[in-house]
């Protein structure tokens, strides 16, 4: 599996970024590089999130949306994180959203409360026609066993 691009919504920091990995054959390597608190630990957990649907925090708060746009609802309004995951598996594309909303309780809730996740994978053929697969969280299982997941994502740190 090779990640092409991740499309992050108030995810956590981020309140909307997109970030490509590197396709080049021979240097096929992305490195992120950045100050405490930038979000690079967020960025391994929004492909988690987008593959699996959890995230594994090791300090601070487990909470996924972004606090900022949190604190601009009103008491009842949702949120909806989103991540967004183009990626090639043994020469085919796929692509694998993830949203969950987040509705804000009262005026000092940050964390809100969750809703249902809904994923969609679909798989990409050249001329860029979608399929979308069935079951996705079974294929995505399939392609990449979340009991796998901590020898390829992990905090290099």
């Amino acid at each position: 599996m090779q990640f092409k691009n991740i499309s992050i919504r108030n995810f956590r920091v981020f309140v909307d970024e997109e970030l490509s990995f590197s396709q080049h054959p021979e240097r096929n390597v992305t490195v992120l590089h950045g100050q405490n608190g930038s979000g690079k630990t967020t960025v391994l957990n929004a492909l988690r999130w987008a593959l699996y649907g959890n995230v594994q925090y090791d300090r601070g708060t487990d909470s996924l949306p972004h606090q900022g746009r949190m604190s601009d609802l009103s008491e009842g309004e949702m949120l909806t994180v989103e991540t967004t995951l183009e990626f090639e598996d043994d020469g085919t594309d796929y692509e694998v959203h993830r949203e969950q909303g987040f509705q804000k309780r009262n005026d000092q809730d940050l964390e809100g409360i969750p809703g249902d996740q809904e994923v969609t994978l679909s798989k990409i053929d050249a001329p860029g026609a979608r399929e979308e697969i069935q079951n996705p969280t079974v294929r995505l299982e399939q392609l990449m066993p979340e009991r796998l997941s901590s020898l390829f994502l992990f905090d290099g740190e």
